[in-house]
């Protein structure tokens, strides 16, 4: 078995692993001395306890594991408690702690929990460092006693068959409690917990079938009855003695167990044996250490070994390739040039001669020396007209007597001078051929272009024979050749070092053609560093290039075709019976599949880090593949790799604003949020452990994202400055270089825009312009309106007021001409007198037209200098004391020009009945402003009148004698949406009272 390592230099939180659990979602938890671990295969995510933190893990020290029905982890630890953690919820609230409380007797009684057991209701069962075993009711929280028993230490719980608990104890050995009833039974002979009993300590119990395995400190295993009780111990069959502290069961339903010194032991149910595998140190890909906590199986098969030095995994596919060392010395480093197969040996040609494997598996040596050289065995051939075995060496091509072993080089061989005693080379290739006719045994001594032997003329042909001048003859470019190979049309092709793929149509005849790179054409090669080739099912080649990665050449069109996933770097190549096509590259091994085009790795193992596996491919004619590297060569068959067609299954993890983790939202069918937070991450992960190669991730955003965005192995991606929108985030995962699948992840997200980009906001925005254009438009119209009112007004009192005035000045002109064409002196100067009366009540009229419609005068206190100035010369005339008051409220106000018109003009019909009719001695004026209304009050002293009686008030107030000041001071009040009241009695004097709202 070969064990990879999973440790701290991978990124596991702590080496001293204690519990592995597989959930159902595939990721694989790992529970260490310093915190809980999830693992997709690739990355760990890390939880560990805070100090007076209950949104996290109780405890660091985790002792063991479950997940029930829900999907919920259970967390046992030995310094907190228990836990219980739901990724369901939000961050803040997806551990719940279960905690021993010194104040709180209904809490756990203590903290050290080494087990946890799920029964079929529900319920958690624990067994306990100094409470034995303890049941938690997962409905109603509490903790439920059902053994009481002098054994305060539980080691590992079980349920058999018929649903009854087994509990391991530290002294007392086992008791089983019927979960029913709460009974218990107990061997009563462990009471005594001196007594020489086997298994009077048990550590770890597994339930198979009818029986329950058992292991205990006496360095025993015991296979138990449930029924019967009847116990069979196992010390011998291959059993190391050692206290076993773990089992696990195999999808075979053969045992595996985790012993505390001697390391892993598998029991073989069908052959009751047992076999054992330890740590060594000197091998890379054995157990991390024979202290062993733990044994899991995933539901892939792969075992997993939880050590005190970090995890050793063993994955059955990987189990396929076995190293097979050579024995050599331990400073030597044995290179492996060719394989043949005999029928019931494996010789194997390396840098110091033969070694041969028998079909048992045994290795021997054979040394070659030749002229008291060491051979190295770089080439088999076996020419089957002759019945003769060809060996290529780094000194020549020799015959090798199969019984005898003895070597004979090829007639008048040292008459050639490259043949003879190769100088810093080596025989690469041999090929049957035919030249003119006579047989001849073509060669590759590398470095030295080709030669040939020709066995008619029985002498050999090579680059230094002046007379045939083979280079410049036939047009070889390169004298690095490394493959020959005769077509299934006996043409012969050759991969060369510089110069691509060079064909050789009749040998001896034509010049070679060579199929090269050309910059200017995509069909050529990409490099013409050809290491090797080989022939598919239509007599094409699968051409490997170390620089430029696998080709494909159709020897119809001439033309190649590169394989984008390949690596660059390929080397040897070969093609299997499905037209698979297999290449080493970069120390590993790479299948190609034609049909769905795509590419496999396969991490071979590598038990003393050589550097994996280098040169060529052989393949025999079972279909069995051998590849090698120092000191070692791996055989496998391709039919017996099963691949992990399986595609991965992607899930979400976390979401992240701004780096907080709001994971709770992944359970939502979108995720909302403002266009404030628009800088978030996702994380994701496929949790794959059977993969050939490691998982990638490609990731598109809908909307933003114009194509898929390749990953690699990264599982997050990140995003800020959104457009407020709705997106659709897409994943998936590949565990097959160039296949992606069918099966995509996706995550609904609405970025929500700032209420001035939201449809209501927009749709208000508009009605309110609408609204706005039309006040504006009614505004405008309203104040056309009112300057054509004030036109209309203005151009009425000129009318009325200067119109009349100038009217019956014109007729009292007439008159005064009648009179004075009369000699009437006396009525004249009346008459004048009337025009010269009327002439200044015009021109009063009009100042007081220009003055109302001046916006300079919009000012209250600007109207009351006005007011003073029209009433105190009437006042003083009439020896009528007059007091103003105006509130600084009342100057600070501003009327319209209307307004203070027709409020002038109120105010100047009170004086003037005032000064006319009140017969008083004083009288006061107030100007105020209460609210939003101003007041003007005009008070005397004089003589009243009886207010009830309209013909008096009518008097009161007339204009010339026509009655018409009230009529019109009441008209000018409603006109400023005011009022006007009059106050009077008889011989108590009159107040006039005006309001009206401003502004």
């Amino acid at each position: 078995m070969y064990f990879e390592q999973i440790n701290a230099a991978n990124g596991l939180s702590n080496n001293k692993v204690n519990c592995i659990l597989q959930d159902k979602r595939g990721f694989i938890w790992i529970g260490t001395n310093d915190g809980l671990n999830r693992y997709d295969g690739a990355n760990f995510t890390i939880f560990r306890s805070r100090p007076f933190d209950n949104t996290t893990i109780s405890g660091n020290i985790i002792t063991d594991l479950l997940e029930d029905e829900d999907g919920r982890i259970w967390i046992a630890t030995a310094d907190g408690g228990i836990s219980k953690y739901n990724y369901r919820l939000p961050p803040q609230e997806q551990f719940t702690q279960y905690k021993h409380q010194p104040s709180n007797i209904a809490s756990l009684p203590v903290n050290v929990v080494n087990c946890l057991l799920l029964d079929k209701y529900g319920n958690i069962w624990m067994g306990t460092s100094g409470a034995g075993v303890l049941e938690l009711n997962t409905k109603t929280n509490q903790f439920i006693l059902p053994l009481e028993s002098k054994s305060s230490t539980c080691l590992d719980l079980c349920m058999d068959a018929s649903g009854n608990i087994w509990a391991a104890r530290q002294g007392g050995g086992y008791c089983i409690i019927n979960k029913e009833t709460k009974q218990y039974e107990i061997d009563k002979r462990y009471t005594d917990m001196y007594a020489q009993l086997p298994h009077m300590a048990a550590t770890s119990l597994l339930p198979d079938g009818p029986n329950i395995w058992l292991g205990s400190w006496d360095k025993a295993v015991y296979s138990i009855s449930t029924s019967t009780k009847a116990e069979t111990k196992y010390k011998s069959n291959g059993f190391n003695e050692d206290e076993i502290t773990c089992f696990a069961k195999d999808s075979k339903g053969n045992i595996w167990m985790g012993g505390k010194a001697k390391g892993l032991q598998y029991f073989d149910k069908a052959s009751q044996q047992f076999h054992s595998y330890q740590h060594d140190a000197s091998k890379e890909g054995s157990l991390a250490s024979n202290h062993i906590n733990c044994v899991y199986t995933t539901r892939d098969g792969i075992l997993w070994i939880g050590t005190d030095k970090g995890i050793s995994k063993s994955n059955p596919q990987k189990n396929k390739f076995v190293q097979q060392f050579l024995s050599v010395a331990a400073q030597q480093q044995l290179t492996i040039y060719d394989f043949y197969k005999m029928k019931n040996e494996l010789w194997i040609g390396t840098s110091n001669g033969i070694y041969i494997q028998t079909n048992d598996g045994k290795i021997s040596h054979l040394p070659l020396v030749y002229n008291q050289v060491p051979l190295q065995v770089t080439k088999f051939y076996y020419h089957q007209q002759s019945n003769t075995f060809y060996i290529g060496t780094n000194y020549s091509l020799f015959k090798m007597n199969i019984v005898t072993k003895q070597l004979s080089l090829l007639p008048n061989t040292d008459k050639d001078v490259v043949m003879k005693r190769l100088i810093e080379s080596r025989i690469i290739a041999i090929e049957q051929d035919t030249m003119n006719g006579r047989p001849v045994l073509m060669v590759l001594p590398y470095g030295h272009f080709m030669a040939w032997y020709d066995f008619d003329l029985k002498k050999w042909v090579s680059r230094k024979d002046s007379i045939s001048k083979i280079v410049e003859r036939f047009g070889f470019k390169d004298h690095l050749i490394r493959k020959l190979y005769k077509d299934g049309q006996n043409k012969l092709w050759l991969a060369t070092n510089k110069n691509g793929l060079a064909f050789w149509e009749q040998p001896l005849v034509s010049r070679l053609k060579h199929f090269d790179n050309n910059p200017y054409n995509a069909t050529s090669i990409s490099n013409n560093n050809v290491f090797d080739f080989a022939a598919d099912d239509k007599d094409n080649f699968w051409v490997s290039t170390y620089g430029g990665g696998l080709h494909y050449f159709n020897k119809a069109s001439n033309k190649f075709s590169h394989v984008q996933s390949s690596s660059n770097l390929s080397e040897g190549i070969a093609v299997d019976a499905k037209s698979n096509v297999w290449t080493i590259a970069n120390g590993n091994l790479y299948k190609y599949n034609p049909s769905t085009q795509t590419t496999s790795s396969f991490n071979l193992p590598d038990i003393e880090k050589s550097g994996g596996i280098h040169g060529s491919m052989f393949k025999n004619k079972n279909g069995l593949m051998y590849v090698a590297g120092n000191n070692y060569f791996i055989a496998f068959h391709p039919d017996s790799l099963k691949e992990n067609n399986k595609e991965p299954e992607l899930f979400f993890t976390d979401f992240k604003i701004f780096n907080i983790s709001y994971s709770h939202l992944l359970q939502e069918k979108e995720i909302n949020f403002s266009y404030k937070e628009n800088y978030f991450s996702i994380e994701f992960a496929a949790p794959e452990f059977n993969a050939i190669e490691s998982v990638t991730y490609s990731c598109m955003l809908e909307g933003v994202d114009k194509d898929w965005v390749q990953l690699g192995s990264k599982n997050n991606y990140n995003y800020n400055n959104l457009p407020a929108g709705s997106f659709v985030f897409k994943v998936k995962a590949s565990n097959k270089s160039g296949n992606w699948g069918n099966k995509t992840s996706i995550l609904y997200i609405t970025v929500a825009p700032p209420f001035w980009r939201t449809w209501w906001f927009i749709l208000l925005t508009i009605v309110f312009l609408v609204m706005l254009v039309w006040l504006m438009y009614r505004y405008r119209i309203n104040e056309m309106v009112k300057r054509q009112a004030i036109r209309n007004k203005i151009a009425q009192d000129l009318h009325d007021n200067v119109g009349s005035t100038l009217s019956s000045i014109a007729v009292y002109s007439q008159v005064a001409q009648i009179q004075h064409s009369k000699g009437n002196d006396d009525k004249l100067a009346d008459v004048l007198g009337k025009i010269a009366s009327t002439s200044n009540e015009t021109i009063t009229e009009m100042n007081d037209i220009v003055w109302a419609i001046n916006p300079a005068n919009d000012d209250v206190e600007k109207i009351i200098q006005r007011m003073e100035s029209f009433a105190k010369p009437l006042m003083a005339a009439k020896e009528i004391q007059l007091q103003t008051t105006c509130t600084d409220a009342a100057k600070k106000a501003h009327l319209s020009m209307e307004k203070r018109k027709n409020f002038y003009l109120i105010f100047k019909e009170a004086i003037n009945n005032v000064v006319k009719y009140a017969a008083c001695s004083q009288c006061k004026i107030l100007v105020d402003i209460k609210g939003n209304k101003m007041i003007l009050m005009v008070e005397d002293n004089g003589i009243g009148f009886n207010i009830q009686n309209s013909n008096n008030l009518q008097e009161a107030f007339s204009i010339s004698g026509t009655g018409n000041g009230l009529k019109n001071m009441q008209q000018r009040a409603k006109e400023m949406k005011g009022s006007l009241q009059i106050i009077s009695s008889e011989g108590a004097g009159t107040t006039i009272h005006l309001q009206f709202p401003i502004p």
